[in-house]
């Protein structure tokens, strides 16, 4: 049975609570209780976070979990410019070893560039 983190984590911004404070309360450590929250969260429980670091709460408005939608597209996104930028370093060392690609061109350009996307963020 699996630790239902929601039943330690209040209702609303102002009554946040500290991953330290958490951790007290659950008894776990605080890698367990951040494996906790994602579960939770992917089963829909709005658990968001302070932006201040105050802490984690269960949201009360629309408003809190798109903001914590915003904060996973820019997580997403920033991977994105990462792998983007690895790639990228892999084509010129790979074009420098001789690697041909899939279609037998030493530097292939299958990685689209992302970056637009952020605008997306503004839209939800």
């Amino acid at each position: 049975c699996r630790m239902k983190v929601e039943k330690f984590i209040p209702v609303g911004r102002e009554n946040a609570i500290s991953r330290a404070a958490l951790s007290i309360r659950t008894g776990a450590r605080d890698r367990l209780n951040r494996k906790a929250i994602q579960e939770a969260r992917d089963r829909g429980v709005p658990i968001v976070f302070c932006d201040d670091g105050s802490g984690y709460y269960i949201a009360q408005t629309s408003a809190e979990v798109r903001a914590l939608q915003r904060n996973y597209l820019k997580r997403i996104f920033a991977m994105m410019d990462t792998i983007n930028s690895l790639s990228t370093t892999v084509h010129i060392m790979e074009q420098e070893e001789g690697v041909p690609d899939e279609q037998g061109n030493a530097c292939p350009d299958d990685m689209p560039v992302f970056q637009e996307r952020l605008s997306e963020i503004d839209s939800l």
